[in-house]
């Protein structure tokens, strides 16, 4: 929402730290909720809480579509998350695929 209303009508830190609240309350309140449930291992919430992550990027990929090297972070992403996975917790490779899918979109040139 930040980066679609910077684009927009250009930087404002107090348009971040609006979106940011609701958003952080709601991640601290649901790591809390799902930290203090008791559930089971294999439990019917296992596949929800997989397919979460997923769906949130599905849901988010097309409005993050500007132009033709626009999917090469989100894929950069994916594929290095699912190359570490093999070999760490699949926490870890979210994060280390998140920090090079970050990286390549840093490196892309955006002439304005």
């Amino acid at each position: 929402m930040t980066s679609s209303d910077a684009d927009r009508n250009g930087p404002d830190a107090g348009y971040l730290l609006g979106s940011s609240i609701p958003m952080a309350i709601g991640w601290v309140g649901g790591t809390a909720l799902a930290y203090a449930a008791p559930l089971a291992t294999n439990g019917p919430l296992r596949l929800a809480a997989a397919l979460l992550p997923t769906m949130f990027i599905a849901t988010l990929l097309p409005s993050q579509w500007k132009n033709a090297t626009s999917p090469w972070p989100w894929l950069t992403s994916a594929v290095v998350a699912l190359l570490v996975s093999r070999f760490v917790d699949p926490s870890w490779s979210m994060l280390i695929g998140g920090g090079c899918g970050t990286l390549v979109s840093m490196m892309e040139r955006t002439d304005a």
